[in-house]
């Protein structure tokens, strides 16, 4: 079993469980909580996917029936954003009327229904983003700016809110995440909102072997303040996030807490067992701290560890290598921060100064005094924290065989019997897509590999796909769609059109769906996604006339 106290967005208790391995993972951020078990509770099979598109369909004609209730709090929430900006300055009001109903229906049941917690996660993932697979006028994905702020920046900037049908982008992003799932068996995993300090409270049946986590760094990041947006949708106050979360300790409180965490730990590891622990290195003024050598030094006296040390780390400590721009432990802004003044009844808002750093901005805020004054992030990139060391302890005594990360492992396949080995869940949900009008499949089938229908075409005719007929692009080959045409036409190409574009009309004419030089085609002999998803609801068709 795999253990990781302050789990985050869930990677460590993902990985492990994709591995084969149970996993159980803790945070007491309840945002991190949601998007972690939204990760751990996707449905891994057909069955399980039906039931996303079913849950999805229920809860739009139930929002239907509820609309204008929802309209009419939609309304209220920004006309009074006019003057006191909150939730209302992110979305329109189709979105805001979406979001308000699922906020009602999914986070009171979450724990009822199986299905839900997947989607309150995707909920969350799209809540601001700049593309339109988001729900918000355009915005960074990666932090909240403040209402104030974002009220001003949609004014400055022109900007008009998006009408987003956020039901469409579930089932989309649904069948993005579902149809290259792999079924995994015989593990389970578990997420709980839970204080690392007590840790071991949550009652353990089996001790882990691993522990591998990623605790906070001494004052990194404000997570409730710069996520205040998904909090709001799970009825959370960000404040109180932050005051929970609050790491701004001096050095001596956070050893403490450092101290009592691992403690706690220590109840649920196996005596073979490894505790690795990411801690990055942090700034105070000038001086540069290393965190994870100040943590060891703190517990080394209790008797109860003692470092794991390989070649590669004689001492127990592996300094991370990864360069800062691909790690993702790092701050969510790259562009400095922005002191901003409110006026004394909050109505208007000054820019004052820009500084480059989280530690700077909080020290201008407090010398200039916090009633008045407040700091926004800039950017979108990221800024990793200077170093990053993985602090390697075990149980003293502990025997942890040393495995090579560079062993051999044979890649398992897919969980599929198809002859083309497609992706399993793709099957259920393109079957879905036949039943939705035209301009609603178009939208769906967006993100999906031209190639993966063809694939599911080849499945259903049971034809196998050659190395001759494949293709590094996404173009559609013509000797597809002569296996097609001979395959549906029950002949031999003797009168084969001559093109690609003509032998696709005549697929579709003998299946009886009608051909679209608009929307099937493009240029002198390209097949679009359109003209192949063609084929499979005429495939489809047929064979529920057969049945």
């Amino acid at each position: 079993m795999v253990v990781d106290p302050f789990c985050g967005r869930g990677t460590t208790p993902l990985e492990a469980y994709l591995l084969g391995r149970n996993a159980i993972g803790s945070d007491l951020n309840p945002l991190a909580v949601r998007l972690s078990r939204g990760k751990l509770n996707a449905p891994k099979d057909i069955d399980g996917m039906v039931n996303v598109m079913k849950r999805v369909q229920e809860l739009e004609d139930k929002f239907t029936l509820k609309k204008t209730q929802y309209s009419k709090e939609a309304k209220r929430i920004r006309r009074r954003s006019e003057k006191s900006p909150s939730v209302g300055v992110v979305f329109g009001k189709n979105v805001l009327e979406q979001l308000l109903f699922l906020q009602n229906e999914l986070i009171s049941s979450e724990t009822k229904n199986p299905v839900d917690p997947f989607l309150i996660s995707i909920i969350l993932h799209s809540m601001h983003g700049s593309s339109d697979s988001y729900f918000s006028v355009p915005m960074p994905n990666t932090f909240s700016m403040s209402p104030k702020y974002i009220k001003e920046y949609v004014k400055n900037e022109g900007l008009k809110y998006p009408s987003r049908n956020v039901f469409a982008i579930l089932r989309e992003k649904a069948a993005i995440a579902l149809y290259s799932a792999e079924e995994i068996e015989d593990t389970f995993a578990e997420i709980y909102e839970h204080n690392a300090e007590q840790f071991d409270s949550i009652g353990f049946e089996k001790s882990a072997k691993l522990l591998f986590s990623s605790p906070p760094y001494l004052k990194v990041i404000k997570y409730g303040q710069y996520n205040w947006i998904r909090l709001w949708f799970l009825g959370e106050d960000y404040k109180k996030v932050d005051e929970d979360l609050s790491d701004d300790l001096a050095l001596e409180d956070y050893l403490d807490f450092m101290e009592n965490v691992i403690s706690s730990s220590r109840k649920v590891l196996d005596h073979n067992g490894l505790a690795c622990w990411v801690i990055g290195d942090v700034e105070k003024g000038a001086n540069k701290i290393n965190l994870a050598e100040k943590v060891w030094e703190r517990i080394s006296g209790s008797g109860d560890w003692e470092l794991h040390c390989v070649d590669e780390a004689p001492l127990g400590i592996i300094v991370d290598e990864i360069a800062p721009s691909k790690k993702v432990t790092r701050i969510w802004n790259s562009g400095g921060h922005e002191i901003w003044r409110k006026s004394k009844d909050n109505a208007t808002e000054q820019f004052i100064i820009h500084v480059e750093t989280q530690s700077e901005a909080d020290l201008k805020v407090k010398e200039l005094g916090e009633t008045e004054y407040f700091s926004v992030p800039k950017g979108t990139s990221g800024q990793a924290t200077p170093l990053d060391r993985i602090l390697m302890i075990k149980p003293v005594g502990s025997k942890v065989f040393d495995i090579r990360l560079d062993a051999s492992y044979e890649e398992s396949d897919i969980s599929d019997t198809s002859p083309n080995q497609n992706l399993f869940v793709l099957i259920p949900y393109l079957k879905w897509l036949m039943g939705q009008t035209t301009s609603k499949y178009k939208r769906y089938i967006r993100r999906i590999p031209k190639l993966d229908i063809v694939n599911v075409i080849f499945d259903q005719l049971n034809l196998k796909i050659t190395e001759d007929d494949k293709s590094t692009s996404s173009t559609v080959k013509a000797s597809i769609l002569r296996k097609l045409w001979q395959e549906i036409n029950n002949c031999n190409d003797s009168v084969l059109p001559k093109t690609k574009h003509k032998i696709l009309e005549d697929i579709l004419s003998k299946l009886d769906v009608k051909f679209s030089k608009k929307t099937d085609i493009s240029g002198s002999s390209a097949i679009t996604k359109m003209g192949v998803f063609k084929i499979l609801v005429g495939i489809e068709k047929q064979k529920e006339v057969s049945d």
